[in-house]
C-alpha cells in the first residue's frame, strides 16, 4: 500500500493507518506512508496481538514529533519503534524520512528510475497496483513495484558433480537486479 494524507487533524485517530483496538493477527509491512500536513502516520491504538509491523516507510513533513502514536499516545518516530508494551518489537526494519520517490499525492506510482526499498517477502503478493508481476525473490515496499530489465543470467558450473563437494555457480547477472541471499 501507498498512502498519503494532508489533512490538518493531529489526534491519535487520525492517520494514515489507523489501527483502532485489537488487529488480531495482523501483519502491517511493506507500505508507504505519508503526511504532509499535520496528521499522524500512523496509529497503533490497542496494538495487542499484531502478529507484525515492519518493513515500513515512514516519512512526513515538518518537525520530527509527534507524527505516531502508539498505546493512544502521540510521539516521536523513535519513542513509537521502542514502544514495546503492547504488541512487543516493531519496525526494526522500517525506513524513516527517505524520500518514498512516488510522482505526487494524486499519482503514488514510482518516480522513473526509482529502484525502490526492499521489503520482505510476502507470499501471494505477485502483482502490484498496476497488475505489473512483482519480482518473485524480494519484495519492495509501497503498492507501485519498480521497474527492473531482466538480464540473461547465463548461470555456468563444472560440467562434473560429486557427492558432498562444494560447487559454485557463476553468473552473468546485474548486481543491481533483484536478489536473495
Amino acid at each position: 500500500n501507498t498512502v498519503w494524507v494532508d489533512g490538518t487533524y493531529n489526534y491519535y485517530n487520525y492517520a494514515a493507518l489507523y489501527c483502532y483496538y485489537y488487529p488480531y493477527y495482523s501483519n502491517i509491512r511493506n507500505n508507504i506512508l505519508i503526511s504532509t500536513g499535520s496528521t499522524l502516520v500512523i496509529s497503533l491504538y490497542r496494538p495487542y496481538s499484531l502478529n507484525s509491523c515492519d518493513y515500513n516507510l515512514y516519512y512526513h513533513t515538518g518537525p520530527a514529533n509527534y507524527y505516531f502514536a502508539y498505546g493512544g499516545t502521540s510521539m516521536t518516530y523513535a519513542s513509537f519503534k521502542n514502544s514495546t508494551t503492547y504488541s512487543g518489537t516493531h519496525d526494526q526494519n522500517s525506513y524513516y524520512q527517505v524520500d518514498p520517490e512516488v510522482i505526487s499525492q494524486d499519482d503514488l506510482h514510482l518516480i522513473k528510475g526509482s529502484i525502490g526499498l526492499q521489503g520482505t517477502l510476502i507470499s501471494g503478493n505477485d502483482y502490484d497496483v498496476d497488475l505489473d508481476p512483482r519480482c518473485k525473490l524480494t519484495s519492495f515496499v509501497g503498492a507501485d513495484e519498480p521497474k527492473w530489465k531482466t538480464a540473461a543470467n547465463d548461470f555456468v558450473a563444472d560440467d562434473t558433480m560429486c557427492l558432498y563437494t562444494p560447487l559454485v555457480f557463476y553468473n552473468t547477472g546485474i548486481e543491481d537486479d533483484p536478489h536473495n541471499t
